[in-house]
């Protein structure tokens, strides 16, 4: 599958801690953010659907862990 790396997408006015509150931590304004890990470009669609899938289930519980997913993280 193919992925845009070339639309950047603006981050500014999102409440984004790279941008939206460079300044209040003590970061010149109109800095490059370089300082935080955070990517300005969509999530993969495939993560998009499997969250949109998940939240219209439409309850919000308590959920346990599988071991697949520590098999997962581990690897």
């Amino acid at each position: 599958m193919a992925y845009d790396f070339d639309t950047v997408v603006n981050r500014r006015g999102t409440n984004s801690v790279k941008y939206d509150f460079a300044k209040k931590l003590g970061k010149p304004e109109g800095i490059l953010p370089l300082w935080v890990a955070d990517m300005d470009f969509r999530t993969a669609p495939e993560i998009i659907d499997r969250l949109q899938k998940t939240v219209a289930h439409g309850i919000y519980g308590y959920s346990d862990t599988k071991e697949d997913y520590f098999n997962a993280v581990a690897n």
